[in-house]
């Protein structure tokens, strides 16, 4: 009976050498897959919170409007600033994308859209946006 042991425990060492000697980089890399869009046509898109149903909730800061006017920049320069209801949020889920909410208010002031663009849920699942944060918001545009 000891003979067999040490018989079993030789062959398990010999195939713990064997496979200790087996190269690494022998073993082929997983490949690497592409990114895949899982939405497209965002206006200015900002945050994301995952809603209580399992979407991903995205805040997009939109594009300003029609009403437009000249104003000191932040760096004291002029810029026009163009104000709309542009804001919106997106959910994004396996059956695609819709807009959940929409006219909220917007401004482009030059080249800078400054709307919704903070997003979260409540304890309760109630969506809530911050609006109008311009500058450089903590982590910026998505």
């Amino acid at each position: 009976m000891r003979h067999r042991r040490n018989h079993w425990s030789a062959i398990v060492a010999t195939i713990s050498m064997v496979v200790a000697l087996v190269p690494v980089f022998a073993v082929p890399a997983a490949a690497v897959s592409e990114p895949v869009p899982v939405a497209i046509g965002l206006d200015a898109p900002w945050k994301l919170a995952e809603g209580p149903d399992g979407a991903m909730y995205v805040a997009e800061g939109g594009f300003g409007g029609d009403a437009c006017s000249m104003v000191i920049g932040p760096e004291g320069e002029e810029v026009e600033a163009c104000a709309g209801a542009s804001g919106a949020v997106t959910a994004i889920d396996a059956d695609g994308q819709r807009r959940v909410v929409t006219g909220l208010p917007s401004v482009q002031l030059g080249t800078e859209p400054i709307g919704p663009q903070g997003i979260a849920f409540d304890s309760l699942g109630r969506l809530h946006v911050v609006t109008g944060l311009g500058g450089d918001a903590a982590g910026g545009p998505l």
